[in-house]
C-alpha cells in the first residue's frame, strides 16, 4: 500500500508541533484546543529532563504530535514494506495510555507509539 500525497501536508504539521509541543500553549496561558479525534487519555509521567506525549491529533487536515514540553533533535523516516513514517524522539516517553491512535487522514489510518531505550517513536500507518 503506498502513502498518499496528503502525508506531506500531516508531515508539516508534525515536525511543526514535535518542535514546539503544547509548551507554547502553556506558555501563553491556553489550554491546546480538544482533539477532533484519537486522543487517548494522559498516564504515567516521564522521568526529570523527559518530554511527554500527550496527544497525538488530528485538527483540519493536519496530524498534530503534542508534547509537555519543546524538544531540540527528533528524526523523520520513511520505513518500506509496508511504507509509513516514522518520528523518532529521544528523551521522551508515552504520557497516553493507548499504544495505537486512530487518525484516518489523508491516507493515514493510525499512530503507533513505541518506547526503545530513551527514545519515542510515532509510526505513521497508511
Amino acid at each position: 500500500m503506498r502513502i498518499h500525497s496528503g502525508i506531506a501536508q500531516a508531515l508539516s504539521a508534525i515536525l511543526l508541533l514535535v518542535a514546539f509541543g503544547a509548551a507554547t500553549a502553556s506558555a501563553a496561558g491556553e489550554d491546546p484546543a480538544p482533539a477532533s479525534s484519537g486522543q487517548a487519555a494522559v498516564s504515567s509521567a516521564p522521568a526529570a529532563g523527559e518530554a511527554r506525549l500527550l496527544a497525538v491529533t488530528t485538527r483540519g487536515q493536519a496530524i498534530m504530535v503534542e508534547l509537555d514540553q519543546p524538544i531540540q533533535n527528533y528524526k523523520v523516516m520513511k520505513l518500506t514494506n509496508p511504507e509509513r513514517l516514522a518520528i523518532d524522539i529521544p528523551q521522551a516517553r508515552n504520557g497516553l495510555s493507548e499504544k495505537t491512535i486512530p487518525l484516518n487522514l489523508g491516507g493515514v489510518s493510525s499512530a503507533r507509539i513505541g518506547i526503545s531505550g530513551d527514545r519515542l517513536r510515532i509510526v505513521l500507518d497508511a
